[in-house]
């Protein structure tokens, strides 16, 4: 794995160009501050909806995300590769918190899209797999993360995706929580 790892971050670094740089730098931002202004955005609309058990669900699902990617962190102490020393990163590199973020907040709001637009289900899937496997090639591109933090993130991410997509389901079935006027 390291050596895979380290061919793969030293041929990017290698081959990588100024302009990739600046397309990867700006795609990496949809796994971070878009992504939070996205979530926010979405928060506020199931505030106004008064939809209480989306809510929860989106809360639990990316808040339980941060915390797994959190723990998991901590308990690897990876470091970063020696090119993530320009980007300024401040925690640790396994597993990698935009693969796994944009995971799960990008897999869950498309769970819920093709939920509402099941003709357009598989657009939806296949748009949301682009997405965060360019967002992690941003990162390996970038040299702030190995492939296999990358993996590991969103490996991490799909199970916890998983759990919150069957939960919501069951909560849904059961009508747990208040359902809201919107839904």
């Amino acid at each position: 794995m390291v050596r895979i790892d380290n061919a793969v971050t030293n041929w990017l670094q290698s081959h990588g160009t100024e302009v990739g740089e600046s397309v990867y730098w700006s795609i990496s931002l949809l796994g971070a501050q878009v992504l939070v202004a996205l979530l926010l955005v979405v928060g506020a609309i199931l505030i106004y909806r008064k939809n209480w058990r989306r809510l929860v669900a989106l809360a639990a699902t990316c808040g339980g995300g941060a915390i797994l990617n959190a723990a998991l962190k901590a308990s690897m102490h990876r470091t970063r590769p020696s090119f993530a020393a320009e980007f300024n990163a401040r925690s640790w590199s396994f597993p990698s918190g935009h693969a796994m973020d944009s995971l799960i907040a990008y897999g869950f709001l498309a769970h819920w899209a093709g939920s509402r637009w099941p003709q357009r289900r598989t657009t939806i899937f296949v748009a949301t797999i682009v997405l965060v496997a360019t967002i992690g090639y941003a990162r390996v591109y970038l040299g702030v993360h190995y492939l296999s933090d990358v993996v590991a993130g969103c490996c991490a991410g799909g199970v916890w995706l998983f759990i919150c997509t069957n939960g919501f389901r069951f909560a849904e079935r059961r009508r747990l929580g208040s359902r809201g006027t919107g839904s």
